[in-house]
C-alpha cells in the first residue's frame, strides 16, 4: 500500500482515524484515569498499546476482592455461596477445653495451638475436580460462642491446579451472615463492619509458606475430619497433593514459586519414604520476621519429631502425625524427615539455583494462567493502524 500514498495521503488518513477514535472516546465517556494529564495523544496512546499487545490498562498495585474472587472462580470453577455461616461446619475435635492453653490430642499446627470450638466445613458447590473449604478458628475466643479470630477459605481444583486464598483475621468476628469474598471488600459483615484481607495483605501473610506441595495441608488436626459431607479432602478424593499441578491464582501471588523435593531415607530407615503418598516442598516466600516455613523445612521435623508443641505425647489416643498409621516415635523417620529438611534449606540458601549433593529438586508452584482463549477478532481498523504505525 505504502509505495502508492503520498506523505499528504498518509496526513489525511491520520486525520480521519484521530476523528473517528475521538469520536468514540467523546461517546463513551471520559478518557481512561492513566491517561488524563499524560501529555500524549488518546490516538498516539491507542497506537502505542496497539502495537503492544497483550495489553494490561489497569495500573492498580494489586487485585480488588471481589476481582480476586472472580479470578479464583474463573480459574477452579467453584462458585462462593453468597454467604457463609461458621455454624454450619462441624467442631474440631480432640482441641481440649482451654483457648491456647493446655496441650490436647490434635492440636492446630498452624498456630501451634490448641483451638477448642473451631469449626470446619466443605463448602456447597462441590466438584469433581474442586472444592472450597471453611476454617473458622477460635484462635483465644472461648470455646462456646458465635466470636472468631480467624476465618479462611481454600479453593483448590486439582486438575488444573489452582488454588486461592481468603482471609479474615481480627478479634471478635461474627461467625454467621458473613459476606462472601465475591461481593468485594465493601461488603459488611453482621456487625457493620468489613474484615475479608485484601489480596495483596492475605498474600502477605505467607499462604504459600504452608501451602507449597499442593492446594491442602493435611495434619491431624484436620485430617480426623473423615465424615461427609465436611470431610477434610483427602487421598481418596485425589487430593493426595501428589502428582496434581499447583497454581497460585492472582496477580498478587505472580513471583511465587515452589519446588518438590526428593531425597533417599536415611541409612536404617526401612520404611516408606516422606515423599510416597505426597510431596515435601520449598517455597520462595520471604517471611518477616525470617521464620523456617514450607512443608519440607518446617513441617517433615514437626510431623516426626519425638515432640509437639501443645500436642500431648504421642500416644493411640494422639498419634504422632508421620508416618501414616505410625503411632509412637520413630527416630529413623526423623532422620530421614532430617534429610528432606537439610535439602530443602540448602537449595534455599543457594537461592533456589543448586540443589545440594543427593537431591532432586524440580520445580512446581508457579502463578496459575488462563488457559489462551480464541483469537481476538481483527478490528476492520488494523491495517490503517498497522500503515500508520510503520
Amino acid at each position: 500500500m505504502e509505495q502508492f500514498c503520498s506523505n499528504r495521503t498518509r496526513r489525511v488518513l491520520l486525520s480521519f482515524v484521530s476523528a473517528v477514535v475521538g469520536a468514540v472516546l467523546f461517546a463513551s465517556g471520559p478518557a481512561p484515569a492513566n491517561a488524563q494529564g499524560s501529555g500524549e495523544s488518546i490516538l498516539n496512546q491507542l497506537l502505542r498499546e496497539h502495537r503492544r499487545q497483550p495489553v494490561t490498562l489497569d495500573l492498580s498495585p494489586g487485585d480488588k476482592l471481589g476481582t480476586y474472587a472472580q479470578q479464583c472462580q474463573e480459574a477452579t470453577g467453584i462458585a462462593l455461596p453468597a454467604t457463609l455461616d461458621c455454624d454450619a461446619g462441624v467442631k474440631v475435635p480432640g482441641q481440649g477445653e482451654t483457648p491456647r492453653g493446655e496441650a490436647c490430642d490434635h492440636p492446630n499446627v498452624l498456630n501451634s495451638v490448641c483451638d477448642p470450638g473451631s469449626r470446619f466445613q466443605v463448602l456447597a458447590g462441590r466438584t469433581a475436580d474442586a472444592v472450597a473449604v471453611l476454617h473458622c478458628r477460635k484462635n483465644g475466643q472461648p470455646k462456646e460462642g458465635k466470636l472468631f479470630n480467624d476465618i479462611a477459605i481454600i479453593v483448590h481444583n486439582k486438575a488444573n491446579g489452582a488454588v486461592c486464598f481468603f482471609q479474615a483475621l481480627k478479634d471478635d468476628m461474627p461467625g454467621q451472615a458473613i459476606p462472601s469474598p465475591a461481593k468485594g471488600d465493601a461488603a459488611l459483615w453482621a456487625d457493620q463492619r468489613q474484615y475479608w484481607l485484601s489480596p495483596s495483605a492475605t498474600r502477605a501473610m505467607g499462604c504459600i509458606g504452608c501451602h507449597d506441595n499442593g492446594g491442602f495441608v493435611r495434619s491431624n488436626y484436620i485430617a480426623q475430619l473423615r465424615t461427609p459431607p465436611h470431610a477434610m479432602p483427602n487421598e481418596a478424593d485425589g487430593f493426595n497433593n501428589a502428582v496434581s499441578p499447583l497454581r497460585y491464582v492472582g496477580v498478587e501471588f505472580a513471583s511465587d514459586r515452589s519446588w518438590s523435593i526428593k531425597t533417599q531415607n536415611a541409612p536404617g530407615d526401612s520404611g516408606p519414604s516422606c515423599a510416597s503418598c505426597h510431596r515435601l516442598a520449598v517455597n520462595n516466600f520471604k517471611s518477616n520476621p525470617p521464620r523456617d516455613l514450607g512443608t519440607a523445612i518446617n513441617f517433615a521435623l514437626q510431623a516426626t519429631g519425638a515432640t509437639q508443641t501443645s500436642k500431648n505425647p504421642h500416644s493411640p489416643t494422639s498419634p504422632i502425625w508421620m508416618r501414616p498409621g505410625q503411632v509412637l516415635y520413630d527416630s529413623a523417620a526423623e532422620a530421614t524427615a532430617r534429610r528432606f529438611h537439610d535439602c530443602a534449606a540448602g537449595f534455599k540458601a543457594s537461592s533456589f539455583t543448586a540443589a545440594p549433593a543427593g537431591c532432586e529438586v524440580k520445580p512446581l508452584g508457579i502463578n496459575w494462567t488462563p488457559p489462551p482463549g480464541p483469537p481476538a477478532r481483527k478490528s476492520p481498523m488494523a491495517p490503517i493502524i498497522e500503515y500508520l504505525l510503520n
